[in-house]
Parts: C-alpha cells; structure tokens; sequence
C-alpha cells in the first residue's frame, strides 16, 4: 500500500509503514526540534578540567610528575592521567611525562605516550599501574578515538618490537600495566581503524548492506526527498538531482559498518550520480589469513552497482564472463580492461572500467577517468578510486610468489563519470578525490584513495567535446566548507581543509568530532598499517548556471545549515543537517522560506553487554516545509530487548523480531575473536 498526503502544495509519499507512523500537523503546531547549536569540541561527558588542559597543550608535555612511584595514585601534573606501583611491587623514584601529538610522535605514535623514567640506579623492577581517563583521550583525537586505542610498551633505546601492553577497560577510564626496571620505559597509545566498543569501522568503505534490504513496499523505514530543479538540457541527458533522506541508512549502522555520515549529514544521499564498488576483505579474515596483515586480499569478484533505477548485487557468469544485475531489468553491464576496450588510465593496474547499455541505448559509464578528447593538461574525472590490494592465493589477480609481492592498485569504487545518450548527446561528471597513506604489509609507504565527493556536472554538449570551450549548455556545481566537518560555527578551532588530495592535520582535531585524524598520514606510515576510508567534506551549497551569451549565469543556488548534536551515549557527535535554503537567481533574485530538519536519537544497539556502546543515532523526526506545513515521524517501540536477546540469538534462524544479528571483530591485524551482536530494525 502506498500513503499519499497532500499538505498545501507539498507531496509526501512513503511506504505503509510497520516501524514507523507519521502525523501531518498544521503549520502552526509545533514540533520538537534538535538543539541546532554545535557540540564543544570536547566529547560529550568529558571532564573539562582534564581534556581542556590536554587540547590545549597538543604537540606537548601535558602533565610531568617528579618523585617517588608509591602505591597511592598520583596524578600526572594537570594531564589527568595517574600512576602508582601496583600492590606487592616496589615503589619508585621516577620522572613521569604524558606526551601528546608531535611530542609523542618521537616513539612512532601521533596519540599518547608516557614515559618513565628511574631517576635512581637503585629502583627494583616494579609493576606501574597508569589510569588513563577516556575524557583525556577524548580530548585528542575525534571519532571515539577512545574506544579506538591500543596499547604497547617499549624500552627507550631498545630495537626490540614493542609489547602488547595489559590493559583493562572500564566506562570512565583505561588501566594499564607497565613492568619498569632501572631503564627508560614508554608506554603509547595508537589508534586503530575500528573500535572496540563496537561504534564502527573506519576499515570498511562507505557502502551500506542496509541500501540491499528492501523486499517489498513495507520496509519500515521513513524515506523523504528535496528535489532540486535543474535547468533543462538543450538536448540530450540531463542529471535528477535531490536530496534523498532514508532513516534505514541509519539503521545499519552497525559494529562493522562505516559509520561516518555522508557530507549532507546522517541518513542523506545525493541522487544524480551514481557508482559500481567491489568489496575486499581483510587479508588477516582471508581463506588463508595473514593475521599480521593489515591489508586488503582479494575474495571473489563481486561488484554492487548504486544509480537511479539500477541499484543493487552484480553477478558474474563464470562461464560468459557477463554481468548481470541481481533484478536484472536488462540491462548490458560490460567490465571493460584496457585501452582498447575502450577504458583510460585510472590508476588501477590493469585500466579497468565499466559501462552500462539501459534497453533504451543510453550508455554509463563508470570509472573512465579521461573522457573522450583528453590530451595532456585536459582535467580528468578522478572517478576511479583505488587502494592496494593482495591476491594471496593462486589464481587470484597480482599473485607473486610470496604475500609481499601479490599486492596491486585496484579499484574499490568507479564513479559515474559519463552519460551517452543514443543520438550522441553527453552528461560528464567530475569528482574530488580524497587520499591518504599507509604501510603496505606494514613496511612500505603507499598512498591511496580514501574517499571523495562529486565536484561539478557538465551536460548539454555533444560526445566528444567534453574538453571543447563552453561546450556544455548547463553546469551543476557543488560548494564544500573549506574547513572540512568542523564543529566549530565560529571557526576558532578550525583549519583549512582541501577539497581533494591529502587531508591536513588540523591543530585542534577534537573540534572535527567524526573524522578519525590518528588515521590521517601523508609519509612514514609505518604505525598505520591498514588503510581507512573516511571524507573531511561537509557540503555547504549547490548551484546551477546556464551558458548565455558566452559565460555561465547562475540560474539557482541551495545553501545546507549542519551541526553535531550529541547523541547522548558517550559516543562522538555525527553531522547532521539542520536546514536547506533556497535562492532563485534567474532575472532577479528571490528566495523561499527554509525547510528545516528535526531529529531524535534513537538507540542502534540492542544494549546488553558491558563495554560497547548502544550506539545512539539520529533519525529525522519532523520536517517543516517551505509552505509551513510539518510532517511529524514518529517510530514504534523497540522489539527486541536485554532480556530477550540470549533467545534470540540462540535461535537466530526463528527471529522475526524487529533486531538483525551481526558478527564483527574488534580488530583487523591480529583479529580476535569475533562478536555476535544484536542491532535494531
């Protein structure tokens, strides 16, 4: 069944609902609204005292502590962190220095390190024990950096591979052991690409399982658009651009997905463009794992095709080598290598592409790169985003005779990049691409693409004139911050952040709370041995022109409001988008009245075990229009609970509760053992 409600002249038309209602009010009755403001800089519950001292002493000694090691706690100076000898080991005199930033980078480490260091020849060996706030923690890095650290430990001097510390976790604080005899020790802590309190993984690309679960018409899940107008093409192709909102996104988010929002805000899409991705797996939860990998390993080749109308699983006959979509409507889906098939360098090792034929003759092309007319100089679509990739086993692409030489750059993502329709007539996409470095079976230095956001669309021209002045009738532009997702409105903690290339570190990384900077590098890697997928982009705007008279005229321009509310569980603030405003500007200038976006937080996981997190997220609750109207959502009371879980998850293949299962584990090199959790529907 479908709902259609008319509000004044606004249309809204979802699924029949089974997890979620809506009530259509008056444009006088009012609604809850999200707290607009941004959050501090600081993660939400952290101790001002302690994380304020050590942001604001980032790249320093933040706290020093000279005297005797004793069995009480002693504070640190003004860092927060304490220290004691445990019970039944000896006391000692010591110098104690909490280093962050470019001071702890000395050890290879750009997050915490301790260092104790005997001031007397005469110490016994002794067990320290050194409490470590999250709230100090917090106070470094965003991104639940918290739940994202791991510990070592290592003699000063010493070549040896550092030590796994012992550590122990609790809600408020991370105790870790550390054995100190007569010689420097340091103690650091670096972060890692998941966390292990279950908030998500940075090792995983942006794509969402949640985009495949739709079986029938009654999902459950709120889904509203904004359209944005485009002029029309003077002929051929022309983008549909909008503003899609899908509270299943949020959904699944979950212990094992990406879950950094996209650059509209948490739960938004931009429809117009479009993708083919292959995943990878880690090389450590291969067939036959490398456990002290890192890397990505090749598993199957397996495609998933996202754009208007042609959504969902590629499957490849084996014995034709042709693609086919899953709901195959059929389409003519041709992965193309090389140059003479028709592909431009790409930077993928073998110049791979790909090329959709629609049953109406239009052709789409993904991952091109260099579109029909390049020449030297011409700028290219970087549509094709790529990353290092291991064929460890026979048979598989790039395989050497050992791991260290079965790596090569391939494709994770091929971007739409340009549209032919029958009569010739051409639509071009241009893309900025986000990249970052990491080490290579943890030694060599490599970059690689992290991400990246549609920049400009070009239509309106014939094909092959791509790169002909003026070609294009139309053009469709996209504005970013160029402080990248900052948190701070007025700008005092920002810093300047590129649209494409590498990411800058920024001097207050807590005023940036999902991006995960302990993960950023450019050269010398060697701590970061996986590589991560996450954007800084926060859209800001989109524009439209048209070619008059020689030059383009802007013809409409549509600005996003953002903040960072807190999600009230202790975890990092996502991006959330609080308004759109409008503004015609074709033969004069008018704007329209904001559509302004409310949320609510609801809780993700289903919460029964210590240590993780619930994972609280928002989820769009009322929209006011530009007409005044309001459109409430309200969602049903959550089935699965605490006390149910353990039936439910000893009797999985039986559940028809509104919950999913998931296994997920908390670490990529050196995996431990996976989790099974339970996450609402």
């Amino acid at each position: 069944a479908v709902l259609v409600v008319v509000i004044r002249v606004d249309i809204l038309i979802v699924s029949s609902l089974t997890l979620a209602t809506l009530v259509l009010l008056s444009p006088h009755v009012s609604a809850n609204k999200v707290d607009g403001g941004s959050v501090s800089p600081l993660a939400a519950g952290s101790d001002p005292t302690t994380s304020t001292s050590v942001a604001a002493n980032h790249d320093s000694v933040s706290g020093r502590l000279v005297g005797t090691i004793s069995h009480q706690a002693q504070l640190v100076g003004s860092s927060g962190v304490s220290v004691r000898a445990v019970s039944g080991s000896a006391v000692m005199d010591a110098t104690v220095d909490v280093l962050i930033g470019k001071a702890a980078a000395k050890y290879g480490h750009s997050g915490l390190a301790i260092q104790i260091n005997p001031t007397s020849t005469t110490n016994d060996a002794s067990t320290v024990a050194i409490s470590v706030p999250r709230a100090v923690l917090a106070g470094i890095y965003g991104a639940d950096y918290s739940s994202r650290t791991v510990w070592s430990t290592h003699t000063v001097g010493s070549t040896a591979t550092p030590k796994a510390a012992t550590t122990s976790v609790s809600s408020g604080s991370v105790l870790v052991m550390a054995k100190v005899a007569s010689k420097p020790m340091v103690v650091t802590a670096s972060g890692t690409p998941v966390s292990s309190s279950g908030t998500g993984s940075f090792a995983a690309t942006p794509l969402s399982a949640a985009s495949s679960w739709d079986e029938s018409a009654q999902t459950g899940d709120f889904s509203w658009k904004y359209a944005l107008r485009t002029p029309p093409a003077s002929a051929g192709p022309a983008p549909s651009l909008a503003f899609n909102y899908d509270s299943q996104s949020v959904d699944g988010e979950s212990a094992s997905t990406n879950n950094q929002s996209s650059p509209i805000g948490d739960g938004w899409s931009l429809a117009g463009g479009g993708f083919i991705e292959r995943s990878y797996v880690p090389c450590s939860q291969d067939t036959a794992p490398v456990t002290s990998s890192g890397d990505e390993c090749w598993k199957t080749d397996n495609a998933t095709i996202s754009f208007a109308g042609h959504s969902g699983l590629l499957v490849k006959d084996t014995s034709t080598g042709t693609w086919r979509l899953q709901g195959d409507d059929g389409s003519r889906i041709d992965h193309l290598v090389g140059t003479a098939a028709g592909c431009a360098a790409n930077g993928t090792y073998d110049t791979d592409c790909w090329r959709v034929t629609t049953t109406n003759g239009d052709q789409y092309w993904f991952g091109l790169n260099q579109l029909p007319g390049w020449s030297a100089g011409k700028p290219a679509t970087n549509s094709a985003w790529t990353v290092p990739v291991f064929g460890n086993d026979a048979g598989e692409p790039c395989h050497g005779a050992a791991f260290a030489s079965s790596s090569c750059m391939q494709g994770w993502r091929w971007n739409l990049d340009y549209v032919v329709d029958v009569h010739g007539n051409a639509e071009s996409l241009y893309y900025n691409a986000e990249t970052n470095s990491y080490a290579v079976n943890g030694a060599t230095t490599t970059s690689y693409s992290r991400g990246g956001q549609l920049d400009h669309i070009d239509y309106g021209f014939t094909a092959g004139n791509a790169y002909a002045t003026n070609a294009a009738s139309d053009r469709v532009t996209l504005a970013y911050s160029s402080y990248g997702r900052c948190s701070d409105t007025s700008g005092a903690n920002c810093t300047a952040e590129p649209s494409s290339g590498a990411a800058t570190a920024p001097a207050h990384a807590t005023a940036y709370p999902d991006l995960p900077f302990d993960q950023n590098c450019s050269s010398a890697c060697s701590s970061l041995t996986s590589p991560t997928f996450w954007t800084t982009a926060m859209l800001t705007g989109i524009s439209t022109s048209v070619l008059k008279s020689g030059s383009y005229q802007p013809v409409d321009s549509w600005t996003l409001g953002h903040s960072f509310p807190d999600p009230g569980d202790s975890t990092n603030a996502a991006l959330w988008l609080t308004k759109i405003s409008h503004i015609g500007t074709a033969g004069g200038s008018i704007s329209e009245p904001d559509t302004i976006f409310t949320g609510i937080p609801l809780q993700n996981r289903v919460w029964v075990k210590d240590g993780l997190a619930p994972l609280d997220k928002y989820r769009l609750s009322s929209v006011q229009t530009t007409t005044g109207g309001i459109i409430t959502v309200n969602y049903s009371d959550q089935q699965c609970t605490p006390a149910n879980a353990a039936t439910i998850e000893a009797n999985l293949n039986t559940n028809t509760n509104r919950c999913f299962p998931q296994w997920w584990t908390p670490q990529i090199a050196s995996p431990q053992a996976p989790k099974l959790d339970l996450f609402h529907k």
